[in-house]
């Protein structure tokens, strides 16, 4: 008796473990009308087959009411099924232990197991029931219903050797309030109503590992009607095995409000085809220690979280979600000190809050969606690079905020929906490849966009929507980052339409446009970078401040546009190759800081656009040259800047732009006239713009000014045109200002001009290309 005692108690502290109960007040169950009523008296022995342990005396029959535990001094004891025996229906109270152990109990009513006893001697007595193995698998108790209430409890299988136990419902089991159920083995409930059962107590799984299935229609109801029903699969044994809970179904009741306790290595498998939810005050806490050295596993259908907590804390808590998951807004996610979160089914992050202490790790390794969130990490230490990272295929389709740590992209991303993300630090890029696949808006603004250097290796493709736009906004407003990928720019056949904006760009990768793509971003063409053109019909404009490094390759026939809002500087020695030049803005050819020689396929300037080019001297390297190997169209406003002026000589030809055929003439030239005696005549020839050194007023550039200077302008007073139109101001129009520096210089004759100068003049002249073609 004592051994049996010791080894029932020792099963009810691993199944009680842990447990919180509140109190909850159960009827008592009446007996079957006209049934004869067995009380077990314990006379003989503690064995249920003596009929003389019974009163009245005699074994219990089919039909009759069973109770152990109702008559004076059988209290605190146990008794032993040792004979297969069916009864109409069971009641045991008082602090008695039925054990059923290798044989069968049919109870064809209602199996009522409730209250406790003590403490006596420091001893609480609960009245249990523990079905022990029988051989063939079978039901060591099958009833139609099962009451467990009042502190009570009923236990399958043996914790001692993890020996399967079998328990057959066929009707409903109802857990009460201050109740519990569980250990290792088979519990089957093959119920039709609306549940096969209720737990308003604790359910709790044993290391040998429990199982619940739904084999009728009754759904199961694991909170009960309080909604404060509470699961535990929280021990592990000395050999490292945790505890294992397994519930097949069609789908709970209702959604689960109540508190789930795993230990590390647990096994939850929620195997219900139609998925489960956590509702309004769940917990689903995740422990540390315990001897398993696996992680906690939470597996079976799909997952919906719907508010609560889930919380993994605790001596190096491991947590590993292999089912799929649906997160709502109101979820708490906390993840403790060095403790792990790893969802790796699929995730549809909808919401919710997560709180990462020091060290802590959330990782999402299936497909995830992400359309919202906010996850606040503690601290962040470059040692610890995930902590929050998207190892598989994420699509984002929404707003989420990431503080004080770092979130890793390391699976590919996708932008579906107009998408924000605010972070202290996002690696896009991951571990150097991750691709982005931009189809609708996306911001990102951010510290950084990397661990340490601000460098974007993976792969950046925006388009091709409408609104599909890449806004990556640096905190530091001097900051930039750096595109040592690939960038894919798939632009729109009909118009432009803004594919990259934000913080400033360095591109030292590859940059893919197609069709006609913007960027509104300052960008940097950095020499080794390529730009791989569609077609010959693309075109990239760029509306932020933009410069060309010498080196900076560009392959195909596109067009570099220069917007109407955009600043670009080209650095000398720079060749686009078969790539075109458009100008809609302010361009410096020569970058600003020197002066050399650029070249390109094609160029054309629009009516609003200015056109910056230097004059040292009159040497090859000392001015600014625009080669053009096709048509060059001007408009707009020519800057010159001749900080060399000193070194010029009248009659000198400065040749600017060089072409095969040229159209139009600039409508205003800016810094024409040096001095009241000295000027640059902005001349046009058949392919190209030169600047002639020369008088003020000397249209016809013979070397003086004369009546027939005078009689050019006569003719275009008050009209527009060029140099030898007598605009010698260079603005849009002839007036009195170009007749004003024609009568400074009326009568000046220069005589004799250096030959070669002299000859390229004449032979303008003679040519007739001193008019606005």
């Amino acid at each position: 008796m004592n051994d049996l005692r010791e080894g029932f108690a020792m099963e009810r502290l691993l199944m009680r473990r842990g447990v919180l109960f509140s109190a909850f007040l159960a009827g008592a169950m009446g007996t079957t009308v006209g049934a004869a009523v067995k009380s077990f008296d314990g006379s003989v022995s503690d064995h249920w087959g003596e009929a003389a342990n019974w009163t009245p005396s005699g074994l219990p029959l089919v039909g009759d009411d069973v109770f152990i535990g109702n008559l004076p001094g059988v209290e605190n004891d146990f008794v032993r099924l040792d004979i297969d025996d069916t009864v109409a229906n069971l009641t045991v109270n008082d602090g008695i232990g039925l054990i059923l152990e290798g044989n069968r109990l049919v109870v064809s009513g209602t199996t009522t197991v409730s209250g406790e006893n003590g403490p006596i001697n420091n001893t609480i007595w609960t009245s249990r029931i523990q079905v022990r193995p029988v051989d063939g698998g079978l039901p060591g108790l099958d009833t139609d219903e099962l009451i467990i209430e009042d502190e009570a409890s009923v236990s399958v299988g043996n914790p001692i050797g993890n020996e399967l136990g079998v328990l057959e419902v066929d009707v409903l089991l109802d857990v009460k309030s201050t109740a519990d159920v569980g250990g290792n083995g088979l519990i089957r409930l093959r119920g039709n109503g609306s549940r096969s059962l209720i737990n308003d107590g604790a359910i709790a799984a044993l290391p040998g590992g429990l199982t619940i299935t739904q084999l009728g229609t009754g759904l199961i109801d694991l909170d009960g009607n309080s909604g404060n029903g509470q699961i535990f699969a929280s021990i592990s044994d000395q050999n490292g095995e945790a505890a294992k809970l397994t519930i097949n179904g069609t789908g709970l009741w209702d959604s689960f409000n109540g508190e789930i306790r795993l230990t590390r290595g647990a096994l939850l498998d929620m195997n219900l085809s139609n998925g489960w939810t956590t509702g309004t005050g769940s917990l689903v806490r995740v422990t540390g220690g315990g001897t398993s050295p696996d992680r906690t596993e939470i597996a079976g259908g799909l997952w919906t979280l719907a508010d609560g907590i889930l919380e993994v804390d605790g001596n190096a808590a491991q947590a590993m979600v292999t089912a799929d998951v649906v997160i709502e807004p109101g979820v708490f996610v906390i993840v403790g000190v060095e403790d792990d979160l790893e969802f790796d089914g699929e995730a549809d992050i909808q919401g919710g809050t997560y709180n990462l202490a020091n060290n802590a790790r959330l990782t999402f390794d299936g497909p995830t969606t992400v359309s919202g969130g906010l996850f606040n990490m503690e601290d962040f230490s470059f040692e610890l690079e995930d902590r929050v990272a998207f190892r598989g295929a994420t699509s984002w389709q929404g707003n989420t905020t990431f503080l004080g740590g770092a979130v890793r992209q390391l699976g590919d991303a996708v932008v579906v929906l107009p998408t924000t993300i605010n972070a202290t630090i996002i690696d896009m890029d991951g571990s150097g490849d991750t691709e982005w696949v931009v189809t609708s808006e996306l911001v990102i603004n951010a510290d950084q966009i990397d661990l340490s250097n601000q460098v974007f290796n993976g792969r950046l493709e925006v388009g091709p929507g409408l609104s599909a736009r890449a806004t990556i906004n640096l905190s530091d407003p001097q900051d930039r980052w750096r595109m040592g990928g690939e960038l894919a720019l798939i632009g729109n056949q009909l118009g432009f339409v803004t594919r990259l904006a934000g913080s400033e760009v360095e591109l030292f990768g590859s940059l893919f446009p197609s069709f006609n793509s913007q960027i509104t971003a300052d960008f940097n063409f950095i020499s080794g970078s390529q730009t791989s053109w569609r077609s010959a019909f693309t075109r990239l404009r760029m509306q932020g401040e933009t410069e060309v490094w010498a080196g900076a390759n560009f392959i195909g026939g596109g067009t570099l546009v220069n917007g109407t809002d955009g600043e670009m500087a080209i650095e000398p020695g720079m060749d686009f190759g078969d790539s075109s030049l458009e100008n809609e803005g302010v361009l410096r050819i020569g970058g600003g800081v020197g002066v050399g020689q650029v070249s390109a396929a094609g160029f054309a300037q629009e009516a609003d656009a200015v056109l910056k080019m230097q004059i040292f001297g009159s040497g090859e390297s000392d001015f600014d040259r625009l080669f053009v190997q096709g048509e060059v169209s001007v408009a707009g406003t020519l800057e010159l800047q001749v900080p060399g002026a000193g070194f010029l000589t009248y009659g000198t030809v400065i040749p600017l732009i060089d072409g095969v055929t040229r159209v139009g003439a600039f409508d205003e030239v800016v810094g024409q006239v040096v001095s009241s005696d000295f000027a640059l005549a902005v001349v046009y020839p058949e392919n190209a713009v030169w600047a002639v050194v020369a008088l003020p007023g000397d249209a016809d550039l013979d070397g003086d000014v004369d009546l027939v200077d005078l009689s050019i302008l006569a003719s275009n007073f008050e009209g527009g045109g060029t140099w030898t139109d007598a605009n010698f101001n260079g603005d849009d129009v002839v007036d009195l200002l170009d007749l004003s520096l024609l009568a400074t210089n009326f009568g000046t004759d220069l005589g004799m001009l250096p030959e070669p100068s002299g000859a390229v003049v004449l032979g303008l002249g003679a040519a007739g290309l001193m008019r606005r073609r």
